[in-house]
């Protein structure tokens, strides 16, 4: 065979390789007659991040929320500054709506919303319940006698009148034994058991909880009486939660400052160590945390540190004052024996300023705000707030009487 036959036959088995492969290459990538791979499709929305770990900013209100009229903003209209509260509160804004009213509208007030919507950070829901003898969760009042003096009557509760408050009482000198599902201090009847039966308060709690499956915690504020009813209760509910959701409940109270150093309200037996205490830094002999009205101490961080102890950072949270009725401590005056009476109730910028000023190696990190309605006349430790209108937002110089307090 002849040198130019060699090189032609080469050339054209060259040529039919590339051609084959060509083809091959062509149907591979969707060429031809021949079924396409699936196009892909673009990506989906992602879902929603969970909120921000770290410190929060819990606003804590009474039954109508955040429209009391004594609420001061700060100069540009908000709540705190949100700037200051997108830096300290990466943890986000815990709205705890008080089921004394709407949640929704709690949730959604103007206030609220303005402020997550300016600072970019999470709102948390959660709810509080109100445990009172005109509310619907007084079932699990622990009523019982227990002052010692009265040794007869331990575990006992006195009866007001026929049938009041428990069924077996006949008149208002005779002593019942206080039994938690049949003898309550509820101002009307029902038959709602506090933690046994379908109807119970955990049941209907629980009922309430469920309509919000995004909820973060729940909580009371325990002020007085009893509360080991109202703890087993509040626990009841988080069990049954937690069997049936992957996000845990979380359990709160309010009380003292110096609370937080305990494991659950008063140190009462449970079966969860409580996550968050707000501390009530207002009218509870607490005035030396104040200089003047409205104008807390120098050293306010130094004392609510002091306060809150040995307690866990993550579960002592200061709460100061935005609303209400929080008049009451006395301050004492420059004259001897002179004392005043402390309007503790701080606006957007004071509280905003005060944040400003929490030390850096603070180590409880979360704060609070309490939102409360606004009465006049009423007060605490001799001091009443008659004379001081609601939209006034601020009681100065107030002259502390027998008759209460009054402007000097």
């Amino acid at each position: 065979m002849s040198r130019t036959k060699i090189i032609l036959i080469v050339a054209l088995s060259l040529l039919l390789v590339a051609c084959i492969t060509g083809i091959v290459l062509f149907l591979h990538h969707g060429g031809g007659s021949g079924p396409r791979p699936p196009t892909p499709k673009p990506p989906g929305p992602r879902p929603p991040a969970p909120p921000s770990k770290g410190a929060a900013l819990y606003l804590l209100p009474e039954r109508d929320g955040f429209t009391y009229p004594d609420i001061k903003l700060t100069t540009s209209g908000y709540l705190i500054d949100p700037t200051l509260a997108r830096k300290m509160f990466p943890g986000g804004i815990v709205a705890i709506a008080n089921n004394a009213g709407d949640l929704e509208s709690q949730w959604n007030n103007v206030k609220i919303t303005k402020l997550v919507n300016a600072s970019g950070l999470p709102l948390r829901k959660w709810i509080t319940f109100y445990f009172g003898k005109d509310g619907s969760w007084c079932r699990c009042q622990n009523g019982a006698w227990t002052d010692k003096s009265k040794p007869a009557h331990l575990g006992e509760v006195q009866c007001s009148g026929p049938n009041k408050p428990c069924p077996n009482c006949k008149n208002s000198t005779d002593w019942v034994k206080w039994d938690l599902n049949t003898c309550s201090l509820c101002k009307t009847d029902n038959d709602t058991l506090c933690l046994t039966g379908t109807n119970s308060v955990v049941n209907k709690i629980l009922g309430i909880c469920e309509q919000h499956p995004d909820l973060d915690g729940i909580m009371f504020d325990d002020e007085v009486g009893d509360p080991t009813y109202i703890i087993a209760a509040l626990e009841g509910v988080k069990t049954l939660w937690d069997n049936s959701h992957s996000k845990k409940l979380l359990l709160g109270w309010t009380a003292t400052v110096s609370s937080a150093n305990l494991p659950r309200p008063r140190n009462l037996q449970g079966k969860y160590t409580w996550d968050v205490c707000l501390g009530q830094a207002y009218t509870d002999t607490t005035g030396t945390y104040y200089e003047d009205s409205c104008t807390p101490a120098k050293d306010w961080w130094t004392l609510v540190g002091k306060a809150l102890g040995s307690s866990p950072p993550s579960r002592g949270v200061p709460m100061v004052c935005g609303a209400g009725n929080c008049i009451g401590d006395q301050g004492k005056g420059s004259a001897p024996n002179d004392k005043w009476c402390i309007d503790e109730r701080l606006s957007g910028d004071v509280i905003t300023t005060l944040l400003q000023d929490r030390p850096s190696n603070f180590p409880w990190k979360n704060f609070a705000i309490w939102y409360g309605d606004y009465d006049e006349n009423t007060g605490f430790f001799g001091c009443t707030n008659s004379g001081c209108k609601p939209d006034k937002g601020c009681c100065k110089g107030w002259k502390c009487k027998l008759s209460g307090c009054t402007p000097k």
